[in-house]
This record gives structure tokens, sequence and C-alpha cells, in this order.
């Protein structure tokens, strides 16, 4: 019996998304050696990020993964589509939230996941920022 590989069809470099033969339909980054495309799961998984992924209450990296082929890339606040979206979870409860860019998640952090905070956060901008016409 051979070994399963993540092998890539319907390669969209532009979105970073590819059909994976195990996978699905997922988000691919470039290997170190910039030739080859793989698919982000089976390099997460080589990299130990399954371990970390039971840790969030309620998830396990099935249903991880298939938010990721869903989502194909798209930080689930701002929308751009990054190589690496991370779990966002509630630090009191460990339940998953969503699939965040680096940057939305670290910024929820800053503001220590209250909604108070953000919401004045946001105000504070509507009154003193102008928007370029």
């Amino acid at each position: 019996m051979g070994i399963a590989r993540h092998k890539l069809s319907n390669l969209d470099v532009g979105n970073k998304c590819a059909d994976c033969a195990i996978c699905g339909r997922v988000q691919v980054v470039l290997k170190s050696n910039k030739k080859v495309w793989c698919c982000r799961i089976s390099q997460m998984s080589h990299q130990g990020v399954a371990a970390r992924w039971k840790k969030i209450e309620g998830m396990d990296r099935e249903k991880i993964e298939e938010i990721r082929r869903n989502t194909c890339g798209n930080c689930e606040i701002c929308g751009i589509k990054t190589d690496g979206l991370v779990l966002d979870h509630d630090h009191a409860t460990n339940m998953f939230r969503g699939l965040l860019c680096n940057s939305c998640n670290k910024g929820i952090g800053f503001f220590g996941d209250d909604p108070v905070a953000l919401e004045s956060a946001a105000q504070y901008l509507r009154n003193h920022c102008q928007k370029l016409a």
C-alpha cells in the first residue's frame, strides 16, 4: 500500500488555493525552495499545529480543516487573503471563535477581547479620521 500524497490540482496562485487529493479545497503555500506548492494542512500537520488544535474546546483537526477549506484563506474580520490564518478562541472559555489573520487576532488581543473597548476604538476612529476622496 502506497503513502497517501497531498497531490494538488486546480491551483489558483492569486488566491493561494488548490484542490488537494486528500483534504479537498485548501490554502496552499510555496515551499521554502520556492518551486513547489504544497497543501497548507499537510505542511501544518508536519509542524505540529494539529496538537495545538486539540487544546481549543470543541474543535478537532477535521473541523478546523473544513473551516480552512471553506474560507480559502480569508480572515473573518478584515477579509484579506493570507497564508497564515490563526485560530481565534475565547481565552476565558477556550472556545473556538473563528479564523483570523494575525493582525486582526493580535488587535482583538490588545483590546483584551473586550467588544466595548473595540467599539469605542472604532467610534474614536470615525470621529477623528477623514476619509480620502
